[in-house]
């Protein structure tokens, strides 16, 4: 401030950034990671339609070639992959669910970190710092992915136990 006004000065080897926003500076570093990342990219405004759309030919496929014992492995399948939807949330893996996204958070703010250590640190230390972020970000990733997965097939085979139990399939 000079002369109660705000004057900014930027040189060749340290070029200004001027950030203006609009909260607490306590809630200032997760508002920038909020704004990093994106919290999924697979989910858009046609993603709904797609399942329903997906579903309903599912059931039909099943419900077409139910009385048909040569496609005993179709009806199977059809019927499995109905419920693909819902599998996260399913029980019994929706514990490992639930452990996925909160996993999900912890990686979308390592990267996030990740670009803010990239972006503002000296060579040296961007080097290391950087590459133990990534490391972190990658593997907690692949843990979380690996959980998501688990809880999947739970499902399935839990899904194929209730269709065994209630004699739509027989196997």
């Amino acid at each position: 401030m000079q002369n109660n006004r705000l004057n900014f000065g930027s040189t060749k080897e340290n070029p200004l950034m001027v950030i203006f926003y609009n909260c607490s500076d306590n809630d200032f570093p997760s508002e920038i990671i909020s704004g990093a990342r994106m919290r999924s990219e697979y989910w858009n405004s046609l993603t709904p339609v797609s399942i329903v759309i997906g579903v309903l030919s599912l059931i039909y496929i099943a419900a077409a070639h139910l009385g048909r014992p040569a496609y005993h492995i179709t009806v199977i399948t059809a019927l499995v992959a109905v419920f693909i939807p819902i599998l996260p949330i399913f029980p019994p893996g929706l514990l490992l669910t639930a452990i996925h996204r909160r996993l999900s958070q912890d990686v979308r703010k390592l990267k996030a970190n990740l670009d803010l250590a990239r972006f503002g640190l000296p060579t040296g230390a961007k080097q290391q710092i950087t590459s133990c972020y990534a490391i972190n970000a990658y593997l907690l990733e692949a843990f979380a992915a690996l959980l998501l997965l688990i809880g999947i097939c739970l499902n399935v085979v839990f899904i194929f136990l209730i269709l065994i139990q209630f004699k739509v399939i027989s196997i």
